[in-house]
């Protein structure tokens, strides 16, 4: 007979005394971070406006009102874990829309195609041999990529969406895949890309980032040709896919698990413990990455935007250690220019708090702005497999809330009053004396 529950399993007694310390502190944080429980383990975060979408270990993606922290919509259909989310607002439509299209991607080997106002998927495509791990969509291209465990990317044709074509109404809509790229040798864990040069969009260019389990991190940069119209003449980025040029960046010596690029660089986090700085400046010799190295593997990074905190560049990370460390990563981007520094390990960046609260792995960290009682307001949200959502001011980012050290039901009752015990104190004493 087969089982999920813990209970039913043989476990060392480090193991019962970690989970015994997880459950106490589970109950002790249970209102830090003003928590969303969720039924499932959050596997990927995206926050649009003021929604939270989630992918879960429960089969199905979910859409969450972040002020009041119910669904909004589920998203059920996959036939496994739902590991990855994607969106593509229809040219013109914008987030709001109802022509928004989210893509999922599953232990099932599927990407899901949702037509988001209904909550209706209307194409299941066979994406790859195994688990598809991570989904990016390339809006000004048309594009959309997908990565897997069977070591391959496929970069798949979304611009009939844009037409208006694929409703529900059409179920034998499928995506039409363009080229596979075969290079990684290792599983695919996740994708970034850079944000376009006018440059780039006007010459249907784009530059993205792919790493594996391995610690390879290799970037790509595309073309994709313009469509011609019945006329002839051309009317789009919707032609082939042409890769202009190929690059690794190096550093990581195991699995990466998320990529965030800004300030003129590319930060990865990895289960070797780190998170690295790789500048991305076109120089003649490649500059080392500089490291940020972690008690424990670092699952999820996050460079918050100027906007939040004006007064110094802030770097999110969050661990299997259950915490999210906030660091001042000023030097590094003043420095990492410097090759010699950043080799020898001069430059580092400073940790200056520590948000607790999660009582499992950190998985995702994605920035919010809040509509708040005195207008926009910067505000953070942590995803953990703990099956909550976590919602940080940016007070609480620089000034973390502390975890209680006892609450009141761990208290134990006495059956004495204060004079009893104090005399009981005196007698045992008095036994000690005659024992002397």
């Amino acid at each position: 007979m087969q089982t999920d529950d813990a209970s039913n399993l043989f476990q060392t007694d480090a193991a019962l005394e970690k989970s015994d310390a997880r459950r106490l502190k589970a109950q002790r944080a249970s209102k830090i971070g003003d928590p969303i429980q969720l039924p499932s383990k959050v596997l990927a975060l995206e926050v649009r406006n003021q929604d939270a979408w989630v992918a879960e270990s429960g089969w199905v993606a979910r859409q969450v009102d972040l002020a009041t922290g119910k669904a909004r919509r589920v998203y059920k259909g996959h036939q496994g874990p739902c590991t990855s989310l994607a969106f593509y607002d229809i040219p013109g439509s914008g987030p709001n829309s109802k022509d928004t299209i989210l893509f999922t991607g599953s232990w099932d080997k599927t990407i899901k195609v949702w037509n988001t106002k209904t909550a209706q998927c209307f194409s299941t495509i066979p994406a790859h041999a195994d688990f598809v791990k991570c989904l990016l969509v390339i809006p000004w291209l048309g594009l959309l990529v997908s990565g897997s465990s069977d070591k391959q990317i496929n970069i798949w044709d979304i611009t009939p969406l844009s037409a208006g074509s694929a409703t529900p109404s059409e179920p034998n809509f499928r995506l039409r895949k363009l080229k596979t790229l075969k290079d990684h040798t290792r599983p695919v864990e996740c994708f970034t890309f850079t944000e376009p040069t006018s440059s780039e969009r006007h010459s249907g260019e784009a530059t993205f980032y792919s790493a594996d389990s391995m610690g390879v991190i290799r970037s790509w940069r595309i073309k994709r040709e313009k469509e011609n119209n019945p006329d002839g003449q051309a009317c789009g980025f919707g032609g082939d896919v042409t890769i202009l040029e190929k690059g690794t960046l190096e550093g990581h010596h195991t699995s990466v698990a998320e990529m965030n690029v800004g300030e003129g660089g590319l930060w990865s986090a990895s289960v070797d413990n780190h998170v690295l700085f790789h500048s991305l400046a076109r120089t003649p010799s490649p500059r080392a990455p500089i490291p940020i190295p972690h008690p424990d593997y670092v699952k999820s990074v996050l460079l918050l935007p100027t906007s939040f905190h004006p007064t110094a560049p802030l770097l999110l990370t969050g661990s299997v250690d259950e915490d999210i460390r906030v660091y001042d990563v000023s030097e590094i981007l003043e420095q990492s220019g410097d090759t010699h520094l950043a080799v020898d390990g001069q430059v580092k960046a400073r940790e200056i708090a520590n948000v607790k609260g999660h009582f499992g792995e950190v998985s995702a960290l994605r920035c919010w702005i809040k509509d708040g009682d005195k207008g926009k307001e910067p505000w953070v949200v942590s995803a953990s497999l703990d099956a909550t959502l976590r919602r940080w001011s940016m007070k609480d980012i620089l000034d973390p809330p502390p975890i209680p050290v006892e609450d009141e039901k761990e208290k134990e009752t006495s059956l004495m009053t204060a004079d009893e015990e104090r005399e009981l104190a005196e007698l045992l004493g008095s036994d000690d004396e005659q024992d002397l």
